[in-house]
């Protein structure tokens, strides 16, 4: 039986997915087991990082747009994320993985000087859990929608992508940002 690893930081849990990505594909259900308390995060983060790239990957908006949606479903209500059996086994493939991990670590290496811990209440009480919870999944569900105009998905998915980098590093002044980053996803 494989063991849960200790969440560090961000970059170390992305070398981790680009070394698994050599030895093959890798189910979300895996995923979320490796990373245990922060895997709901990391997910969403994993998730919205192919959409943070000018160059999209085809077909990956409607099943990851649902996923985050249903991922702040659990994080509105509490509770570990149970996905449906066919969404928790999809395997994704060895190549997306170290795609997404390499992106991962370009782009935390560009965020790491202003990313610290700070005003952490916006991370850790209750009502703000809440609140982060129903913007992943607006978020989620604007990913959702199959919109044949380019660049659609990038505010949404950086977005997302604060939002997620300031719940994993306990950065309350990212998640403030992120709230900023809903309004302009709707007035863009």
């Amino acid at each position: 039986m494989k063991k849960n690893i200790t969440y560090r930081n961000l970059e170390d849990t992305f070398r981790l997915f680009l070394e698994k990505s050599k030895k093959g594909s890798i189910s979300l259900e895996r995923v979320l087991k490796i990373l245990s308390g922060k895997g709901k995060d990391f997910i969403i983060m994993l998730l919205a990082i192919p959409f943070c790239l000018p160059v999209q990957i085809p077909g990956l908006s409607i099943p990851f747009g649902i996923v985050i949606a249903l991922m702040g479903l659990r994080v509105l209500i509490g509770g570990n994320v149970i996905l449906p059996k066919k969404i928790s086994q999809k395997q994704i493939p060895a190549k997306t993985m170290k795609r997404v991990a390499q992106s991962g670590i370009w782009i935390i290496k560009k965020f790491k000087r202003f990313v610290r811990p700070r005003m952490e209440q916006f991370c850790h009480s209750p009502i703000f859990k809440r609140i982060n919870g129903l913007v992943i999944i607006i978020l989620g569900l604007v990913l959702a929608l199959p919109l044949p105009i380019p660049f659609t998905n990038l505010i949404a998915a950086w977005t997302l992508f604060l939002l997620t980098l300031g719940l994993l590093e306990d950065d309350g002044l990212l998640v403030i940002f992120s709230y900023a980053g809903l309004g302009i996803t709707f007035f863009a």
